[in-house]
């Protein structure tokens, strides 16, 4: 299952969106069609806007959200509910965090690449939630770097509240991954050896969570 936040491009009014093939269904609209089609889906999903009410719901909340699909049949010409493609609409956030925790030199291989060894433990900081923008937003670059550059990663969505886990149970606490650009002014970084100087206050850019 793939979801986006998102608006149209003639309204700011964010929604809630499920990829359904190539094309991106408003969650809440798709709800309302299927109740007026007879069925009777989750009363949440009638006003649904956004990952975080997804998330607060846990497993339910996928169960819910796939049965409209296996419900979204019109009766009488009823239930309508209108698909968009990518290029009408504007992706937002995949998520609007609390925290955004990242991890350096986590992948071994590319620290030797590098010519640095692995950490003996985990380097943490720290992204703003405000440095986040959309899925083909622009990036917005320091005037004060003359040396940014781009970092494919992948980003974990926890779901749900964390502390003192299992490594063996630490995968029932994600909601969800998503891709993101982790923007980086390297000559900050070398400078000082902050990566929050460096990633925490540039504008980087997830895309669509799934």
């Amino acid at each position: 299952m793939k979801l986006a936040q998102f608006r149209t491009r003639d309204s700011d009014k964010q929604r809630l969106g499920l990829a359904v093939g190539e094309m991106v269904c408003d969650i809440a609209e798709l709800a309302r069609a299927v109740k007026a089609a007879g069925s009777a889906p989750a009363p949440w999903l009638l006003e649904a806007n956004s990952i975080r009410e997804v998330i607060s719901r846990e497993e339910s909340a996928a169960e819910e959200i796939s049965a409209l699909l296996t419900n979204n049949g019109s009766r009488q010409g009823q239930g309508v509910a209108t698909a968009y493609s990518v290029d009408e609409i504007h992706f937002l956030p995949a998520v609007y965090p609390s925290k955004i925790l990242a991890i350096g030199r986590n992948y071994v291989d590319h620290a030797i690449e590098g010519g640095a060894a692995p950490p003996a433990s985990p380097l943490l900081f720290n992204k703003l939630p405000n440095s986040l923008s959309a899925h083909n937003a622009p990036i917005v670059l320091p005037e004060i770097s003359q040396k940014v550059d781009y970092e494919a990663e992948l980003a974990v969505v926890i779901g749900r509240r964390a502390r003192r886990i299992n490594e063996a149970n630490a995968l029932d606490y994600d909601f969800g991954y998503t891709l993101i650009n982790d923007v980086s002014a390297r000559d900050l970084q070398f400078g000082d050896g902050s990566g929050h100087a460096a990633k925490g206050w540039i504008r980087s850019r997830p895309w669509a969570l799934s």
